[in-house]
Formats: structure tokens, C-alpha cells, sequence
């Protein structure tokens, strides 16, 4: 090997270690390793910090910067609409906000494609620009240039249409709730009641529609603005400069609010279902909204604004909403949905019944009441309504010895339902799924207790003690009948209850005759009742016995 040879090899060893010592240096770059050896974790998360500080500064620029700078844009031009321009050029500041629209949607058509982010924010000031130039037509000026309000409304009405149809073709969400917005206030700004409820429900349908067909939880914010526009009205439509003053004896705006519930929760029974059948989540929520807020304004409207005939309104209220907890149930087994407008319906009858019937009758047919109740809930397999049907059943019966001073005979109506409750709960066990007898075992100790306490104050001193025999008879033969051993603990306790009376309120006040009519009677009764506990007892050890011995 020559010296030229040997030169050549040591260039090629270090041209290959000089190619590696670079490939390795690239390596240890992309794994953050140092070149002493250690490997530097830090960086990784300070180069996500930066990449994080980045992307939030961009997201500013980008979206926030473009809202804030269209929102601004939009106050701009709304105040320069308002400015005062004389009466010789009433059009001009409509004329101006049109050019301005125009241009806002020229520039958004321009960059619909290369910033389409952007020429959203474009169109919908363009869009806001636009509805305001009409609405300047007949306000903000002393001497408006259109000055009929069915003209107002007929222009207004175009401008909203023409918003709607070009939201609808740009497929935004936001644009078409800005667009139906321009609907509610073109019914506010109407200020008649025969065109603003009317055009607030005719909004609210198209609303539902849209939602439907498109956007499903669009569905809020015309809910939203439906109710919160009607109550605009009752409150006397102040937005319009008229005093805040609530609108009285107009009972038939009630129609529409009633209306708005129905079309809103017929809206929801068209969503989609869950693949898995469960209901959604959001129609859960909306039901619970729409419920509330939908009756709720009609309890205030009622309460503040209805002068005569409260009782039938809410009879009404009550066979929607539990018209409607039916089609839920039907259309959909929507057991929360169901739940929603039932108890809205139950708690509208509630109040009807209020308004009905005089203090502490009413307690009567609320009582009653909780029968219905009971029996819509196994209809609708609610456990829900059972418990709450229960809270309000507790509830009703605080408040009627609240009221009542005491217990009176409508309390017998009390433990009957409890009684009857308690069995219906026994006997649609299965259907309702329950897996506790705490609320059967309530309703019986209430039953148990009231019904004494009740034949206590209606009956004369002399045929209480009677009365309880019965009672207690009656519970024996349920248990009999029934075969339940609930009943016969309850004809034990109120046997026990008799003596106890017997002892200690009979020895005075009534006659010596009664006094041993009544000693003789219950002690005739109790030596038969125990006779028949003995029996009883021997032919269950016999039967015992002849279990275990089967060959004796």
C-alpha cells in the first residue's frame, strides 16, 4: 500500500465520521437531547407554551379582533343612522345605511372564499345595517317618513325575509338567529297587540321549522325571544317609550301564550333520536325550559293581568300540557319530556282548583287530585312523577293542618288516598319498577293515622271508639281479601288505639250505659280477635309440622 493510498482511506473514514457526526446531530436536535448527554425534557413543554401563546394570539387576531371590529362597525353606522338630518332629507339616512349594506355585502362576497371567516362577520353587519336602515324609515325622527304602522310593519317584514333567505343560502347558524331576531323586534315595533302576538307566533313556527329542517339547537334562541317578546307586551312594551304599566284584563293573549308551548314542544318531538333510543339530551333540556318558561309567564300573566275567571285559564293550561306529556309519551317514551309537561299540567290543575274552591275545601280535591296523578304516572311508568306526586301529597297534608287548624273530616279524604295510593303502588310494582316499599309503607302509616284522627273530630265522643272497631274490622277483612300482612298490623294498631281511647277518654262524658256497652263491645271483640290469632297459630305450627314430618 502506497502513501497516496493510505491518504485517500484516512479522507474517506473522516468524510464517513464527519456524515455521521452530522446525522447524529440531527438526531439529538429532534429528541431535544444536549450534547453532553443530557437529555433536556424542558424544552418540549416551553416549545408547547410558545406554540399555545401562538395559537391564542392568532385566535385573537383572527376571531375575536374580527367580532369586536364588525360590532363597532355596526354602533358606527347605527349612530350615524340616528343623527338628526332635518326634515327635508328624512330618506337619506335610510338611503346611507343601505349603501353602507350594500358595500359590507359586496366585501363579503368578494372574500367568501379566500376569508371566509370574515366575510361572515361581513354579511351579518351587513345584514344588521340593512334591517336598521328600514327601521329608521319610522323612527328616530320627528317626522318619519313612513309614519303607517301597517307599512312600517309590511317593509320591516321584507327586511327580514330578505335576511332570512340570504342567511338560509350562507348555511350560518348565527346569521339565521340574527335574521329571526329581526323578526321578533319588527313584532315589538309593531305595538299593536293584534299584529304583535300574532307575529310573534308566526316567527316562533318559522323558527321551529328552520330548526327542524337545518339546526336543531337554534330552537333555543327563538324560545328565548318568543317569551321574552310576549312578556315585552305585558309589561306594556316600555322598548317603545310607553310607561311600564302590566296589561290587564286581555285574557286572550293566554291563547298565544299557550300557543308558544305547543308549537315549541311539538318542535322537539321532531328531533332526531338518539341511535340507541335514549333521549336526548338536549330535548330534555328544552322541555324543561320551554316547560317552564312557557308556563311560567302564563302563571304571572294570569296571576297579574287576568281579571275574572282565573280557575278555567288554568283548566286549560292543565289539558295542554298534559295533552302534550301524553304525545311525549306516545310519540316518543320520553320519560323526562313526559315528566316535564305532566307535572306543569298537575301543577296548573292545582292551581285552577285554588282558584275554584274556598280554603280548606280546595284541600278536598287536591287530595283527590293525587289519585289522578298516581294513575297518569303508571300510565307513563314514571317513578319521578310517583316521587313527586309523594313530596306533593306530604306537602298538601302539612299545609292542610296548617290551615286547617287541626284535622277536620277532610281529612278522611286524605287517608283514603293514601290508603288507595298505597294499593296502586302494591299493584303496578312491576310496571313501575320500584324496588323500595318506603313510599307504600308512608302512604299506609299516614292512611293508618288520619283516618282515626278524622272519624276523631267528626264523630261524637260516644262513636269514636265504635268507629275505630270498624276501622280496625275493615282493615282485617283487606288483609284477608288482599293477603297482606300490612293490613292486619294496621287493624292491630288501631285495635291497640281503641283501648287506649276506651281507657282514658270514655271513663267521663259519656253515659254509664254506653261506658259498658262500650267496655263490653271491646272486650268482645278483642277475646275474638285473639281467638282467631290462636287458631291461626296452631294451623301454622301444624302446617309447620307436617312440613318437617312428613311421614308422621
Amino acid at each position: 500500500m502506497t502513501s497516496a493510498d493510505t491518504t485517500a482511506g484516512l479522507e474517506k473514514i473522516l468524510t464517513t465520521l464527519e456524515a455521521l457526526n452530522h446525522r447524529v446531530a440531527e438526531v439529538e436536535q429532534r429528541l431535544h437531547v444536549t450534547a453532553d448527554g443530557d437529555t433536556s425534557v424542558s424544552a418540549i413543554p416551553v416549545e408547547r407554551e410558545t406554540e399555545d401563546e401562538d395559537r391564542l394570539e392568532f385566535r385573537i387576531g383572527q376571531f375575536w379582533l374580527a367580532r369586536a371590529g364588525i360590532v363597532m362597525l355596526i354602533t358606527g353606522c347605527v349612530f350615524l343612522l340616528t343623527l338628526p338630518y332635518g326634515t327635508s332629507a328624512t330618506a337619506l339616512p335610510s338611503l346611507i345605511g343601505t349603501v353602507i349594506s350594500a358595500t359590507l355585502y359586496g366585501l363579503a362576497r368578494i372574500w367568501r372564499t379566500s376569508l371566509r371567516q370574515f366575510a361572515g362577520y361581513l354579511l351579518g353587519g351587513a345584514l344588521a345595517v340593512f334591517y336598521f336602515s328600514v327601521l329608521r324609515l319610522g323612527h328616530f325622527t320627528p317626522v318619519p317618513l313612513v309614519s303607517s304602522t301597517v307599512v312600517e310593519v309590511i317593509l320591516l317584514l321584507g327586511a327580514s325575509t330578505l335576511c332570512l333567505y340570504l342567511a338560509w343560502r350562507s348555511e350560518s347558524v348565527y346569521l339565521t338567529a340574527l335574521s329571526l331576531g329581526f323578526g321578533y323586534v319588527t313584532a315589538i315595533v309593531s305595538d299593536v297587540p293584534y299584529v304583535q302576538l300574532p307575529l310573534i307566533l308566526c316567527t316562533a313556527v318559522l323558527s321551529v321549522w328552520i330548526s327542524t329542517r337545518r339546526w336543531m339547537t337554534l330552537i333555543w334562541f327563538p324560545a328565548m325571544c318568543t317569551y321574552g317578546a310576549h312578556f315585552m307586551w305585558f309589561l306594556g312594551n316600555p322598548v317603545m317609550g310607553h310607561p311600564l304599566q302590566l296589561v290587564t284584563g286581555a285574557e286572550t293573549n293566554l291563547i298565544f301564550a299557550l300557543a308558544y308551548i305547543v308549537v315549541f314542544a311539538v318542535g322537539t318531538l321532531w328531533a332526531r333520536k338518539e341511535e340507541d333510543g335514549s333521549e336526548m339530551l338536549f330535548a330534555t333540556a328544552f322541555s324543561f325550559m320551554n316547560a317552564a318558561m312557557g308556563f311560567g309567564m302564563f302563571v304571572i300573566i294570569v296571576e297579574l293581568g287576568a281579571a275574572v275567571g282565573k280557575a278555567p285559564l288554568y283548566l286549560a293550561a292543565s289539558i295542554v300540557l298534559l295533552g302534550l306529556a301524553v304525545m311525549f309519551w306516545v310519540r316518543r317514551r320520553s320519560m323526562y319530556s313526559t315528566f316535564h309537561y305532566a307535572m306543569s299540567g298537575f301543577i296548573a290543575m292545582s292551581c285552577g282548583i285554588i282558584h275554584a274552591e274556598p280554603v280548606p275545601d280546595l284541600f278536598l280535591w287536591l287530595a283527590l287530585q293525587g289519585i289522578l296523578v298516581l294513575s297518569v304516572a303508571v300510565w307513563f311508568r314514571s317513578r319521578i312523577i310517583v316521587v313527586a306526586n309523594y313530596i306533593i301529597f306530604v306537602m298538601m297534608f302539612v299545609g292542610y293542618l296548617i290551615v286547617a287548624e287541626g284535622v277536620t273530616g277532610i281529612g278522611m279524604v286524605f287517608g283514603i288516598t293514601a290508603l288507595l295510593s298505597a294499593r296502586i303502588l302494591n299493584w303496578q310494582r312491576d310496571r313501575l319498577e320500584l324496588r323500595t316499599d318506603v313510599m307504600r309503607g308512608s302512604y299506609l302509616v299516614a292512611g293508618a293515622v288520619i283516618i282515626p284522627l278524622s272519624l276523631y273530630s267528626m264523630l261524637p265522643a260516644q262513636y269514636v271508639a265504635m268507629s275505630w272497631l270498624c276501622v280496625a274490622a275493615a282493615y282485617y277483612g283487606l288483609s284477608k281479601v288482599l293477603r297482606n300482612k300490612k293490613y292486619r298490623v294496621m287493624a292491630l294498631a288501631t285495635l291497640l288505639a281503641t283501648v287506649a281511647y276506651v281507657l282514658l277518654f270514655t271513663m267521663s262524658g259519656v253515659s254509664i250505659e254506653y261506658r259498658v256497652l262500650l267496655f263490653v263491645l271491646v272486650g268482645l271483640v278483642l277475646l275474638v280477635i285473639s281467638a282467631l290469632y290462636f287458631r291461626a297459630a296452631q294451623n301454622s305450627n301444624h302446617s309447620m309440622d307436617t312440613t318437617a314430618r312428613p311421614d308422621a
